[in-house]
């Protein structure tokens, strides 16, 4: 089909009309290319559509009410000023570039070449606009809750297992007909003690999990309860924020009614009447929320469950993500805010090239740095929730990282996201910056095997710490419950590196690396509570952790002899714990405090210009010339108590000359007596701990900060020659 021009509209000026817009804006042109030009020191830009205009022409067309004209000085941040630079003033004119880039449907606007003159907008028409077949981005959609919605969430799903090969892979599930077993008024399994067999032999790819319980959704007007007597079946898991009290939870006393009689709607809140309807829209059966199908009075049923709470995500069909809502009676289902284009433009095409018969359909223009409010911030096009709901909660990483497909209700539209592609349900454009990460499939299928230390080993490494610096920037309502909920996530790291779990990390021979992990604001109270040993980040309450070394680089100055934690519970040996002990055998240096000075100490490689300790510096007593850029974790602790500096790595300098060290700041610590922990069942630890063969156990320290030094003032120090075999042993609690 060929395109042709037609009689320019009155929204844009002449000049407008019989070029960008004419042509398309350059979005049906040849596909827009860039490459570094070497010798310039410069990108140059090719293909798109081209057109040179001066700047008063620019400023007196936008001003006389093109659409176009207008768009470009204000959207792309010029000001008459700009306009008037000397370097347009010199040649007349400034050159336009407009197009897309290749496999992407975001309109580039490019002037003169300049990477720093370059901008990207959204661009989309409606289904029933002449011009969707031409352009395939569509608008977001607002009715989230709708039947078309959900219809063609239904339709993206199946558009999933049928065709993403990642997917299918990793999800290895039997077709969704193929696991409506029939339930009987009780509740209660009908199929004969055998049945779990003969689904095994029928569907060999069939997961050994099944949810205890879950809520029937074949008639939304009456769910209720179900046993699953371990038979698998298709269901929905939900992910959601509790927020508030919510007094319908499944208890001991009402279990009973719920399974035969059914739960009223009315009595429960709104996102989990949500949910329920849109399972049932979806043609799934069966729906799994933590408030009821986990009995919340009992202790022994809560801990159970707890158990096998990663299976629930991992082996659902799939997760409803309620982001929008930051309490349980919010709901997710009500209609989002419209988002207004910044422009439409027209855009003309020739139906019948033969009769000229003309049509003009239209594009809606929006520039990609708004929020869903419309709001001058983040990118609309992205995940950018991270201050909402589910986003929050520390419980739902893991919920969101191991499922296998989750359809996510943002604050402005639905998607799908799964382990091949996040979308926006109906065609609207996504950009995956904000995405949460996906899981590598070595993680989310026990199967594969990895080569111990290769660089897929080594990736998967950097991947945990990723997690933790998600984990750890959200929200729990109980803080003895920091290693509780990202668990299930240590239990899949654990399968794929076969490395044992030490309190959040990971002792293996990158666990110095490990232990180097920084908080990025300072002084956090210490918590009431013992939550983890203080070489873990686990110890903080309420703090972002980061990591800044690159995990391939670093060299050991320091090394691990034993690394023991004790689990408060055995049945979680990944959870909570009593005590951890790390012995290191490594070079102490005694710190000291440096006179005042105006200037403060900031975190090494922070994001965020915050001082540490304002007015203090920190000094190596051997050497007073050498200064720590040092982070105190603690308020409480100062440079006024007894401070030792444990270096533990070093890394090459960016400019290749020399190393710069890397350790923990330690303070001298009390030896915990493991003995006389209440519930402990490992009365003897201390004995195992130190076996015969030690002249004296080593001197006990807690950590209280991180320090680095930089290769301008390490050069200063003659650490190069240690050896670790002059070096102290050290315990840290």
């Amino acid at each position: 089909m060929t395109l042709t021009p037609w009689t320019g509209p009155s929204s844009v000026c002449p000049a407008c009309s019989d070029g960008p817009v004419s042509a398309h804006l350059g979005l049906l042109g040849k596909p827009m290319q860039k490459r570094w030009d070497e010798i310039a020191k410069r990108w140059l830009w090719s293909g798109g559509y081209v057109y040179d205009i001066p700047p008063a022409e620019l400023l007196s067309s936008a001003a006389s009410g093109c659409k176009w004209c207008d768009f470009v000085v204000q959207r792309c941040g010029y000001t008459k000023q700009d306009l008037e630079d000397v370097q347009w003033v010199v040649r007349g004119t400034m050159r336009i570039r407009i197009g897309r880039m290749r496999e992407e449907w975001i309109l580039r606007v490019v002037v003169d070449g300049l990477e720093t003159n370059s901008w990207g907008y959204a661009v989309s028409t409606s289904l029933d606009d002449p011009a969707a077949r031409w352009i395939p981005r569509r608008p977001r959609l607002p009715d989230v809750g709708s039947k078309r919605t959900l219809s063609l969430a239904k339709a993206c799903i199946a558009q999933c297992t049928r065709e993403h090969e990642r997917c299918k892979a990793l999800a290895s599930r039997p077709s969704l007909e193929s696991l409506q077993a029939p339930i009987n008024d009780s509740g209660d399994d009908i199929a004969p003690p055998h049945m779990l067999e003969l689904f095994r032999l029928a569907f060999p790819e069939l997961p050994e999990f099944a949810p205890t319980r879950l809520i029937d959704c074949r008639c939304p007007q009456r769910p209720r309860i179900i046993l699953t007597k371990g038979i698998p079946r298709f269901y929905v898991a939900l992910s959601y924020v509790w927020g508030e009290d919510q007094p319908q939870r499944t208890s001991e006393a009402n279990l009973s009614s719920y399974i035969t009689d059914g739960i009223d709607p009315a009595v429960l809140p709104q996102t989990l009447r949500d949910a329920i309807r849109v399972t049932h829209e979806l043609g799934i059966d069966f729906l799994w929320a933590d408030s009821l199908c986990i009995i919340q009075d009992s202790p022994e049923d809560k801990h159970r469950e707890l158990v096998s709470m990663r299976n629930v995500y991992l082996y659902a069909y799939l997760t409803i993500d309620a982001a929008s809502a930051g309490k349980a009676s919010d709901g997710f289902l009500e209609d989002r805010p419209p988002l207004n284009p910044w422009l439409v433009l027209p855009f003309g095409f020739s139906r019948d090239p033969v009769n000229s018969l003309k049509e003009t359909g239209s594009i809606h223009i929006y520039a990609r740095s708004l929020t869903g409010d419309g709001s001058v911030g983040q990118d609309i096009l992205t995940n950018s929730y991270s201050r909402y709901g589910t986003r929050q909660r520390a419980w739902c990483l893991q919920e969101t990282m191991l499922s296998t497909r989750s359809l996510i209700f943002t604050p402005w539209t639905v998607q799908l996201r799964c382990q091949t592609v996040t979308q926006n349900i109906g065609g609207a454009d996504h950009n995956a910056l904000g995405d949460t990460p996906r899981l590598p499939d070595v993680v989310l299928h026990p199967d594969i095997r990895i080569e111990r230390y290769s660089d897929e080993w080594i990736d998967i490494r950097e991947r945990w710490h990723n997690v933790i610096e998600d984990y750890s920037r959200r929200k729990l309502s109980y803080a003895s419950d920091k290693l509780v909920a990202c668990a299930g996530l240590a239990e899949m790291f654990s399968r794929a590196l076969g490395s044992d779990y030490a309190a959040g990390l990971w002792n293996d021979d990158f666990l110095l690396h490990d232990l180097l992990w920084n908080v990025q604001l300072h002084s956090h109270p210490r918590p009431a509570e013992y939550l983890a040993p203080s070489w873990s980040w686990a110890t903080f309450e309420d703090a972002t952790i980061y990591y800044h070394l690159d995990i391939r680089s670093w060299q050991a100055m320091a090394a691990v002899v034993r690394c023991i934690v004790v689990p408060r519970d055995d049945a979680l040996p990944l959870g909570p714990v009593t005590c951890g002990h790390l012995v290191l055998q490594t070079h102490l240096f005694e710190c000291t405090k440096g006179r005042e000075v105006v200037s403060s100490n900031l975190p090494p490689y922070s994001q965020s210009p915050i001082p540490v300790r304002p007015k203090e510096i920190l000094l190596l007593k051997e050497s007073s010339e050498v200064q720590l850029s040092f982070d105190l974790h603690y308020e409480d602790d100062t440079l006024d108590e007894e401070l030792w500096a444990a270096p533990l790595v070093r890394v090459r300098a960016d400019d290749g000359e020399g190393y710069k060290y890397s350790g923990l700041l330690l303070m001298p610590s009390a030896r915990p007596d493991i003995g006389e922990v209440p519930g402990s069942k490992h009365k003897h630890l201390d004995k195992i701990l130190w076996k015969v063969g030690y002249a004296e156990r080593p001197r006990v320290f807690r950590r209280v900060g991180y320090f680095e030094i930089p290769s301008r003032d390490a050069t200063k120090l003659d650490w190069e020659g240690r050896s670790l075999e002059t070096a102290t042993q050290i315990e840290l609690v």
